[in-house]
């Protein structure tokens, strides 16, 4: 409403400018031709004297001419001598002025004078084109206003059904997901509106809460199957070491102990990478040199590597400077050097680096092992996702998956590539 109410007085505003606009010129056009009439006849008094001028006036007095041209001498005493208009004006002698009289059949005329020794000279022009003009002119605006009110409100009218609309699907794709359903999305709105912002918006964040209520339901799923053998064996322990004489109940116990005890660990690991992956807060972030959380988390796997008689270099001879928590990110390098020395194995070669890459920063850890098929590589980034070839060895499934939840709480990305032969994974680290 307050758009079209402005529009109306700017329209309004633009039509009074142009119908005075118009109004000006156009009479400033007919006192030139005014001016341009008395010269002539102020000419002809010069040359000839008074009757020269009654002689020239009484020419325009033919029925051709009059309601066109309108010409007038009177002396004096006001009586008219000569000439076809029967009204003088008060004033004659600005030639540069004109003044709008009626004449007796009701027409108005535009005139202008002169005054000579004992005679006045009064020329006028019919304004009838001019009053036509203008009243076409008003017309005309007066039509164009309601044309553009009408298609204003037309589009106004279009603009707020699509609005409604796109309200309308977004209301209706909120109620879906309010009652489960979590793979309704809004779609492409096609524009670039402020509700087709929003609307991408939320789809973005129902494809997060979507994927993170399915990696929920897999890691609910996943605890449940992967987390029963050991509860049983816990339970077996306690049961074993009721039925079992005093003194081998303590070493039974402290079995059961045992298992609890890693249960709590996996739990404690699955609520960590909860949190990584609902977290949004970064107050904790800092500048991070990845060279110096080689140095700092290499030397804990010295007896391992040692022990599988596995090579270990690094490549980080330079600060490699990222945001990030530090404690987070040395327990990311810590989990794909654990990796590296279970799942690969003696004499293997792995390889440590940090480096920068095209404004970014990437920390890799590679080795010459039997690597990870191509096909198995998206799955053990998820929790409790153990491959056949890794059963024999201790773990739980979750150390790439604590991986990627910090990578993506870093905003970093994660490759599992061929090293050819082995695996080399990749976090590459936004500028």
């Amino acid at each position: 409403m307050r758009a079209v109410i402005i529009m109306a007085v700017a329209f309004t505003a633009a039509g009074v400018l142009a119908y005075f606009t118009v109004s000006r010129a156009m009479y400033a056009e007919l006192e030139r031709q005014l001016v341009e009439e008395i010269l002539l006849f102020d000419e002809v008094y010069q040359s000839g004297g008074q009757a020269a001028l009654v002689a020239a006036v009484r020419k325009l007095e033919s029925p051709e001419i009059i309601g066109k041209r309108y010409v007038a001498l009177v002396d004096a005493n006001g009586v008219k001598l000569a000439g076809n208009l029967n009204v003088a004006p008060a004033y004659l002698n600005l030639t540069r002025q004109i003044e709008v009289v009626p004449t007796r059949e009701g027409d108005t005329v535009a005139t202008s004078g002169k005054k000579f020794a004992t005679v006045q000279l009064v020329v006028g022009r019919d304004t009838k084109l001019i009053d036509v003009t203008l009243r076409t002119l008003v017309g005309v605006l007066l039509a164009a206003f309601l044309l553009i009110f009408v298609g204003v409100l037309l589009a106004g009218w279009f603009l707020s059904k699509q609005s409604f609309d796109k309200l309308g699907r977004i209301s209706a794709t909120l109620e879906r997901v309010g009652r489960g359903d979590t793979t309704a999305r809004i779609g492409d709105m096609r524009g670039d509106g402020q509700i087709d912002r929003i609307a991408g918006m939320i789809d973005l964040s129902l494809g997060r809460l979507s994927a993170l209520t399915e990696s929920s339901q897999n890691t609910i799923r996943a605890v449940a199957h992967d987390l029963r053998t050991p509860l049983n064996r816990a339970l077996i322990r306690i049961e074993d070491a009721a039925a079992a004489p005093e003194g081998e109940r303590d070493g039974l116990l402290a079995d059961a102990q045992e298992e609890l005890l890693k249960l709590g660990a996996v739990f404690d690991t699955v609520l960590r990478i909860s949190t990584l992956e609902t977290s949004f807060d970064r107050g904790a972030f800092g500048d991070v040199d990845l060279a110096g959380v080689i140095a700092d988390s290499v030397p804990l796997f010295e007896s391992d590597f040692a022990e599988k008689r596995q090579q270990v270099e690094i490549s980080a001879s330079r600060p490699v400077i990222v945001r990030g928590d530090s404690q987070a990110l040395r327990q990311l390098l810590v989990n794909l050097l654990a990796n590296a020395n279970r799942h690969t194995a003696a004499g293997t070669q792995i390889a440590v680096r940090a480096r920068r890459d095209n404004g970014g920063a990437i920390l890799e850890v590679c080795d010459n092992g039997e690597g990870i098929a191509e096909s198995q590589r998206d799955a053990v980034l998820k929790p409790f996702t153990r491959l056949d070839a890794s059963r024999s060895v201790a773990g739980s499934g979750l150390g790439l998956a604590l991986v990627n939840a910090i990578a993506i709480r870093h905003g970093a990305s994660i490759e599992l590539a061929d090293n050819k032969p082995g695996l080399c994974v990749r976090v590459r680290f936004p500028d």
